[in-house]
């Protein structure tokens, strides 16, 4: 009886080598370290573009409060902003202005700074107003 099929070795047939194998390998790390590369600059440009456009509403909102205080209890004072913008920390501070050209009204200025915090210092954004006090 003669076979259906016969059989033939085929010695050419044998699967991968060793080189092929890692030479794939380090192909496809290299693929996945660009991709999660990618990945993570996507993130810290999202979080920074959040940031950029919350922080100064935060801040002219907080300006606005402090402007709004009588100049006696305005002082360099910290908080948060809290449950709404949790990771988001403010920092106010006063300084005298003095200038020459203003003369007798540059000792009514102060300058007020604040500062908007993102998780710890990680973004900061900064602005300045000025307030006339009454003379004492």
């Amino acid at each position: 009886m003669k076979q259906a099929f016969p059989r033939k070795v085929f010695l050419f047939n044998r699967g991968f080598t060793l080189l092929e194998v890692a030479l794939a390998v380090v192909v496809l790390s290299i693929a996945l370290v660009s991709v999660f590369r990618l990945q993570s600059q996507s993130v810290w440009i999202a979080a920074r573009a959040q940031f950029e456009t919350t922080a100064p509403l935060l801040a002219r909102k907080t300006m606005s409060a402090f402007l709004a205080q009588e100049p006696d209890t305005l002082l360099g004072e910290s908080g948060d902003y809290g449950e709404n913008w949790p990771r988001y920390k403010w920092k106010v501070s006063l300084e005298p202005v003095y200038s020459e050209v203003l003369d007798e009204t540059s000792k009514r200025l102060e300058r007020i700074y604040l500062t908007v915090d993102w998780d710890d210092g990680i973004f900061s954004y900064e602005i300045e107003s000025l307030r006339m006090i009454d003379p004492q």
